[in-house]
């Protein structure tokens, strides 16, 4: 993921992850709240570091997309 510089510009991420033909293998929407109980500051980059793994998806709030998203790579 990339650097997430501001603590208060949304209030869902979007998370996906592709395999090596661009296809997904998993997608979430995550509540920011989650995303931030989960990052850790770099203070070199002055920005947030957060890490999208499997137990994510698990975290109360979060929504996992990766089906509606395949329908629509399906059409």
């Amino acid at each position: 993921m990339s650097a997430i510089r501001s603590t208060d510009g949304f209030d869902i991420l979007a998370g996906v992850l592709f395999n090596d033909d661009f296809c997904v293998i998993r997608a979430a929407l995550i509540p920011a709240s989650v995303v931030f109980e989960r990052t850790s500051f770099v203070d070199y980059t002055k920005s947030h570091k957060f890490y999208l793994r499997d137990d994510v998806w698990d975290a109360p709030g979060v929504s996992d997309v990766t089906e509606r998203l395949r329908a629509v790579e399906q059409a």
